[in-house]
């Protein structure tokens, strides 16, 4: 496969390589990438791409942990296992911590 025009398809390759552990492949791409010069504009697109991928996944994450602690929370609170008390003390916990979060931004 080549990657003369495609710096993003350069970088998936490389990565999954990497990835796969395979040092033949990582090699002759790291050579091909030797003979190729990609301009400021192709690199910073780049970059900008990954890390705006790597920004909306940590995200995806975030709420992924945040929706399964909610329902970790009610079937515990369902189940009897926390009071109404300690579930006041949770969502006291969590408005500080976005109190916190918002001074911060």
């Amino acid at each position: 496969m080549e990657h003369k025009d495609n710096i993003y398809s350069f970088i998936d390759a490389y990565m999954l390589a990497l990835e796969a552990n395979d040092e033949v492949e990582q090699k002759r791409l790291e050579e091909y990438g030797e003979t190729v010069t990609a301009n400021l504009t192709q690199v910073a697109q780049a970059i900008t791409t990954l890390t705006q991928g790597v920004s909306r996944h940590i995200q995806d994450v975030e709420q992924n942990n945040e929706l399964n602690l909610n329902i970790l929370i009610d079937a515990l609170y369902q189940a009897g296992m926390i009071t109404d008390d300690v579930l006041k003390h949770i969502e006291e916990s969590v408005n500080k911590l976005e109190e916190t979060k918002g001074e911060e931004e």
